[in-house]
């Protein structure tokens, strides 16, 4: 099983019905099958209605044990495999299924468009673990050839690193709860036994994505969580340091911080756009329908300075 996100959908389409792959179509809905040209536009139709999301197009391969070749009929593998859609919630939406007879194995390509006939997004939240427990309800169900021993690794290997990806969503959304500042977060993050790397703008000091590692396991921040990216973890930091100095009106406060400090003493520089992301700094929307006059001289200091009251 492999789930990937394709910005694509003709290059999606000439792999599936490669004639090397000796490539059968075996299923599909809301797609013209006149020719690749016309099922590349089935999937990139729904993408005028979300514009603004790159890899608009999934990409699934499932494959089934030697041991089930026999019983393997195209009819069978495309049923199976519109079980696996529904039960990951990818519905009401365009897709095919190909057959691949290219391996001694059975196995199967599923391509789909990541917007559905309403024009939402299909959520991929955690779908890489959904996607293992999926298919191991379904090998049980259909009373598929389940591998053990050795031919375990590989699953065991998968799951553990769905597993990993599960503990640094939960650990990270823990640690946004209560840091106030990238510093404070990487620490804490190292306490777990996690890694924090910054991706930057070609030779340049400027931020533009994040990385968290733990174990032998390493994950893009948007690919643990879409709030999870280097810009949305930015901003909730913020939010948690306006809330932190809202309380302390008479207090020193703590100021906005525009760079990161490495524990390696390296400077990164925070882009302006994810600086100023989700915070509102107008003064009028802040003061919770109150009129100037009727605040007191410290609710008047908060929303002079962006608070809210």
């Amino acid at each position: 099983m492999k789930i990937t996100k394709r910005d694509n959908a003709k290059r999606i389409v000439d792999y599936d019905l490669n004639d090397e792959k000796q490539a059968k179509l075996i299923a599909a809905k809301g797609i013209c099958t006149i020719n690749h040209d016309t099922m590349a536009q089935s999937l990139n139709v729904n993408h005028l209605l979300h514009p603004e999301l790159t890899k608009y197009v999934g990409h699934i391969s499932l494959s089934f044990a030697v041991q089930d070749n026999d019983r393997m009929t195209d009819q069978y593998m495309a049923d199976i495999a519109k079980e696996y859609l529904e039960k990951m919630g990818i519905t009401n939406t365009p897709f095919m299924i190909t057959r691949h007879f290219d391996h001694d194995y059975s196995h199967c390509h599923i391509a789909f468009s990541r917007i559905d006939n309403d024009g939402e997004v299909i959520s991929d939240k955690f779908d890489f673990k959904r996607s293992v427990d999926v298919c191991r309800e379904l090998t049980l169900a259909h009373g598929l050839y389940m591998a053990k021993g050795k031919e375990q690794v590989k699953e065991e290997r998968l799951r553990e690193s769905a597993k990993t990806k599960y503990q640094l969503y939960h650990i990270l959304m823990r640690e946004l709860e209560r840091c106030r500042h990238w510093e404070q977060l990487i620490e804490a993050l190292n306490k777990e036994g996690i890694t924090v790397e910054f991706k930057t703008k070609g030779n340049t000091d400027e931020v533009q994505g994040v990385i968290f590692t733990k174990g032998k396991y390493r994950f893009n921040g948007s690919k643990i969580d879409r709030s999870l990216s280097f810009s949305k973890i930015t901003a909730r930091l913020r939010a948690n340091l306006y809330a932190y100095n809202r309380h302390r009106f008479n207090y020193q406060q703590e100021s906005h911080r525009a760079t990161i400090r490495l524990p390696t003493g390296n400077v990164l520089r925070i882009p302006n756009a994810a600086m100023h992301a989700s915070v509102n700094h107008n003064p009028a929307d802040n003061r919770n329908g109150k009129r100037w006059e009727d605040m007191t001289e410290m609710e008047k200091q908060a929303v002079s300075k962006g608070y809210s009251i």
